[in-house]
C-alpha cells in the first residue's frame, strides 16, 4: 500500500510554500502574504481558509510539521511550519543534507518570538520587493551565513541580496528582541561585538565593491533601542564616512507599503537612509576579498 507522502504529489505552489517555509518557519498568515510575491504562472493564495487547507494536505501527506506557537495571538496560538524530512526530499532529492542539524526539529519556547518577528521581516521585505519589480534573492535563513574574522565568529540572523535592474544591495540582518547588552566588559556576546565582527569584516572589501554588505540591526522593543545601537555603532567602527550599520524599530518598518524605498532607516550618523536609494552600488566591479581574513560559511 502506497503511503500518504508517495501519494501526494506536490504542485508548483507547494513547492514554492516548502521554500518559504525551510527559510522562514512561517505561520499560516505569512505563508498567505509571502504568496503574493510568487513568480510567473504561480498562483498566489487570496484568502486564509484555502492556504490554511492546503497547509493541512500538506501535513497529512507528512511533507510539512507543525506546532504551536507561543506568541501573543487573538485567539488560538497559531501554528508554526517547518519542513519534514520527506518535505525536504520533495524539494531536494533523496540523498540531500539539510542545511542545519535542527532543520526538521520544533523550536524552543525562548526563540519563539524572535523566529517569528524575523518571519514578519523577511516576508514584509520580500514582498515589497515583489511589489517594485525588484528581486530578492541568494537569500540565507537564520544561523546560515557565518562570518569569521581570526579566530571569531559571527552567525547572522539573515542575509539577502536585493536587485533592480543593474543596481545591487546587499545585507545582513540582525534582529533584535533586547535580550543581549549593547556594551560588555566582560567580553561575553554583546551587539558591540557583533560591530566589531562587522567592520573588520568590512574593511576586507574595496570601496566600490559589489559584495559589501551592511548590516540591518531591527529592534522589536522600542525605538530608543535602535538609537542605542546606533550610538554604539558610531563609537566602534573604524571609517565613520561608511554607513555599514542601519537600524530600524519593527513596526515602522512593517507599517510601510514601499520600505525598500523610504527613508525609513537610521545610519549611525542618525541619518534617515533607504536600502535601494541613488548611491546604491552598481553590480559592475569585480568583487574583491581577503580570505585570509574573512570565510564565509553556507
Amino acid at each position: 500500500m502506497a503511503s500518504s507522502t508517495s501519494a501526494y504529489k506536490p504542485t508548483l505552489r507547494d513547492s514554492e510554500l516548502l521554500r518559504a517555509i525551510e527559510l522562514l518557519s512561517p505561520t499560516a498568515k505569512q505563508l498567505l502574504k509571502w504568496s503574493q510575491s510568487f513568480e510567473g504562472s504561480i498562483t498566489p493564495f487570496t484568502n486564509i481558509g484555502d492556504l490554511r487547507r492546503r497547509l493541512t494536505k500538506m501535513h497529512a501527506a507528512r511533507l510539512v510539521r507543525r506546532w504551536r506557537f507561543a506568541i501573543e495571538s487573538e485567539g488560538m496560538l497559531p501554528y508554526y511550519y517547518k519542513l519534514s524530512p520527506e518535505g525536504h526530499r520533495a524539494l531536494y532529492g533523496k540523498g540531500a543534507t539539510p542545511k542545519t542539524s535542527r532543520a526538521f526539529s520544533p523550536i524552543g519556547i525562548s526563540l519563539h518570538s524572535h523566529t517569528n518577528a524575523l518571519a514578519e521581516f523577511m516576508t514584509h521585505t520580500h514582498v515589497s520587493a515583489h511589489r517594485i519589480g525588484a528581486s530578492f534573492t541568494d537569500v540565507y535563513a537564520e544561523n546560515e551565513y557565518r562570518v569569521t574574522v581570526g579566530d571569531e565568529s559571527l552567525r547572522l540572523d539573515g542575509r539577502g541580496t536585493l536587485l533592480q535592474s543593474t543596481v545591487r544591495k546587499v545585507f545582513n540582518l540582525e534582529l533584535d528582541c533586547s535580550t543581549e547588552s549593547i556594551i560588555s566588559s566582560q567580553g561575553a556576546d554583546s551587539i558591540g561585538r557583533k560591530i566589531r565582527l562587522l567592520d573588520a569584516d568590512d574593511s576586507v572589501f574595496e570601496p566600490h565593491d559589489p559584495g559589501r554588505a551592511i548590516t540591518l540591526f531591527v529592534c522589536t522593543r522600542s525605538r530608543e533601542r535602535v538609537l542605542s545601537i546606533l550610538d554604539a555603532a558610531a563609537s566602534l567602527v573604524r571609517n565613520p564616512n561608511r554607513s555599514l550599520i542601519y537600524g530600524i524599530y519593527l513596526p515602522d518598518y512593517l507599517a510601510l507599503t514601499n520600505p525598500l524605498t523610504a527613508t525609513c532607516f537610521l545610519n549611525h550618523r542618525h541619518e534617515s537612509v533607504a536600502l535601494l536609494s541613488e548611491n546604491l552600488m552598481q553590480d559592475t566591479t569585480p568583487a574583491f576579498r581577503k580570505l585570509t581574513l574573512t570565510s564565509v560559511v553556507r
